[in-house]
């Protein structure tokens, strides 16, 4: 015998996870979903997709249904389901989110991407260079203590756990940031 939807509903209301009234009521329903696809323009997603969001629409009417006002839970699915395809049919049209032009792929043209797309975390080699004799000067300024300190973060990437409550080597750290930005001054830079 199958069940009414009210019954369905109210078997979903008590248990979340009856899993066999949610695909019952979907399955009931699932022609409600298959007409709004025809009908407006589903190209926007899969078709497994569109389900997932009838299947998202479909818990929101349980939980919003009900009962007592004696309105069919169908036209009130549809509604709803006609609703959500439309806010998903106006995100995907929003003219801010709209590209100029068709969309590409970086991998299809990668040569083009490289050499116009500039990285901003790498360094002009004429920066690095300034940089590497910055360091020197300021390595040669430094005590011998400053100096091993800043090798070891100049060489060590995970390392310096090792020295998280060394005292002296937090002050030298201090001392090797305070005189390579002295340094860095003098030159004018920031």
């Amino acid at each position: 015998m199958t069940k009414t939807d009210i019954e369905l509903i109210l078997d979903l209301k008590n248990d979340i996870n009856n899993l066999e009234s949610f695909k019952a009521l979907f399955n009931r329903y699932y022609s409600v979903l298959g007409s709004l696809k025809a009908k407006y323009s589903a190209q926007l997603m899969d078709s497994d997709d569109w389900d997932q969001e009838a299947r998202i629409a479909l818990m929101a009417c349980v939980n919003n249904f009900n009962i007592n006002k004696g309105k069919s839970f169908g036209l009130f699915y549809k509604k709803s389901l006609t609703n959500k395809f439309f806010d998903i049919i106006r995100k995907f049209n929003a003219q801010k989110r709209k590209a100029d032009g068709p969309l590409k792929s970086i991998d299809d043209n990668f040569s083009y991407y490289a050499s116009t797309i500039e990285d901003v975390f790498a360094q002009s080699p004429e920066r690095m260079l300034i940089t590497r004799e910055s360091l020197k000067k300021v390595m040669k300024m430094c005590s011998k203590k400053e100096r091993q300190t800043l090798e070891i973060l100049m060489n060590t990437k995970t390392g310096l756990a090792n020295f998280k409550d060394d005292r002296s080597f937090h002050n030298a750290c201090d001392r090797c940031r305070w005189e390579f930005r002295d340094h860095c001054q003098e030159l004018g830079e920031d």
